[in-house]
């Protein structure tokens, strides 16, 4: 099933990072938490919110495995509009983006908000505007 093949993927990003050199800033790469949200809006609703608490326990061990206490960090979660991602998906490939495909940003974007909710070691990020602007406000947070 789809929640198994990312929960799969989640689950080998785990064990990379286990096997990567500890350095001062550790990057989660956009396929780490993704794989999460991806499972969550991929699955029926009645499946998804049964399995969402097993989802964010995962996410959760992955970001201890990255940031151990001695080395508190920062996530970054660049949070973009599923209207706004459409329209870049549809630049990017020359190509309307359909409804049920905006449907689906819709639900990523909610699985996102679910598997960040509560957290206090996250900043959010306004990923709506120019990348320049954004690549900016990443740097504002990023410890060198």
């Amino acid at each position: 099933t789809s929640y198994v093949r990312h929960l799969l993927a989640l689950s080998s990003h785990m064990q990379k990072l286990r096997n990567t050199a500890r350095s001062r800033n550790t990057l989660l790469d956009v396929a780490t938490l993704t794989d999460a949200a991806f499972a969550l809006a991929d699955l029926p609703e009645p499946a998804a919110r049964e399995l969402r608490p097993v989802m964010r326990s995962a996410v959760d061990s992955l970001i201890e495995l990255v940031r151990p206490p001695a080395h508190r960090g920062v996530l970054i979660y660049l949070d973009c509009a599923p209207e706004v991602a459409a329209e870049r998906l549809a630049r990017r490939n020359d190509a309307e983006v359909d409804p049920e495909q905006i449907a689906f940003l819709g639900r990523m974007h909610d699985a996102y908000e679910y598997l960040l909710t509560g957290r206090q070691d996250f900043v959010r990020v306004d990923a709506n505007r120019d990348v320049d602007e954004v690549a900016s406000a990443v740097r504002a947070h990023v410890r060198m």
